[in-house]
């Protein structure tokens, strides 16, 4: 158990906080194992009672009752479980299910997102309904890549969650925004991180001056077609999961617009990117000429970018 995990939105600077405390099924308390989407611990401010419902729904109905609730300006964070495991099967009215699918768990995920669609596209409703469409900025991302059942021909599952590759590093990322003043898309590299900047930027705080690497989204925003502000992705992982010390893995990667160095307990690895694959294809056995300056480049960055940790 840990006891943290109920009180640790609050110790981080939320006002009020409701979901649960992990995702059903890999929970730290001891009966957290058997729940599932249909049935799991809710933590509501610290407290943590049973529930029952399905939990994507679940979890817009609560974000839904707080907009009638909330002083302006404000922020809120709408972190859905969904298409996280347990793998299963929706509602009927959020995703049908298909008849004697192929591979039932590449179906239940599919399934687990469009029933996180519908319900996404339920909560802007609620949002424009209540007439705040014209100064609310909607953000939504991934926080990983896709576990190795969601990975798809041509997509190589070793290369999902829980490593580097960029099928486990590259997510997806809209914004919907008053401040868009048509759809576009950008080319820029951009980072999850770079989602506190922009909510500083959107509140109107000032800067305070600590070094984070953080890069407001918003002038993007406006201008889809502005050159990138940052020059190369940053991206590690550890092993156990979250730890800081003490682990058995670890794993780097550093990307340029045009290619990406990757090292891991099997060595250093280069890339050429192409932004139009989500996989990088085969590493580059013997760099010469371009890559090879790309190499010295990202290793460069690395070693002074890891000058700078603690």
């Amino acid at each position: 158990k840990r006891p943290s995990q109920a009180t640790h939105p609050a110790e981080h600077g939320f006002d009020e906080h409701r979901g649960t405390a992990d995702n059903p099924g890999v929970g730290w308390e001891a009966d957290h194992l058997e729940r599932d989407y249909f049935e799991w611990q809710d933590n509501h401010n610290g407290v943590q009672e049973d529930r029952r419902g399905y939990l994507t729904t679940a979890t817009i109905d609560d974000a839904i009752a707080r907009l009638d609730d909330l002083p302006e300006p404000w922020l809120l964070y709408v972190p859905l479980n969904a298409p996280h495991a347990p793998l299963h099967w929706p509602p009927s009215d959020l995703a049908p299910r298909p008849d004697d699918p192929a591979d039932v768990e590449q179906a239940q995920y599919d399934a687990m997102v469009q029933a996180m669609d519908v319900e996404l596209d339920r909560f802007f409703t609620a949002i424009d309904d209540r007439g705040l469409f014209d100064r609310t900025t909607m953000i939504v991302l991934g926080d990983n890549g896709s576990q190795d059942h969601a990975m798809r021909p041509p997509s190589d599952p070793e290369r999902s969650k829980k490593s580097v590759y960029e099928g486990g590093v590259r997510v997806p990322l809209w914004i919907r925004s008053p401040l868009l003043e048509a759809p576009g898309t950008t080319g820029a590299l951009v980072h999850l991180t770079d989602v506190f900047a922009t909510a500083r930027d959107l509140a109107g705080a000032p800067d305070d001056g600590a070094v984070r690497d953080s890069i407001s989204l918003l002038p993007y925003v406006a201008d889809p077609s502005l050159p990138s502000a940052r020059e190369a992705l940053f991206t590690e992982l550890f092993r156990p999961n979250g730890a800081t010390s003490g682990f058995t893995r670890h794993d780097v990667t550093i990307r340029s617009a045009t290619h990406k160095l990757l090292v891991d307990g099997d060595g250093t690895q280069l890339f050429r990117i192409d932004p139009t694959d989500l996989d990088e294809g085969e590493p580059i056995d013997k760099p010469t000429g371009d890559d090879l300056l790309a190499l010295e480049q990202l290793e460069d960055e690395l070693a002074a970018l890891e000058a700078t940790f603690p």
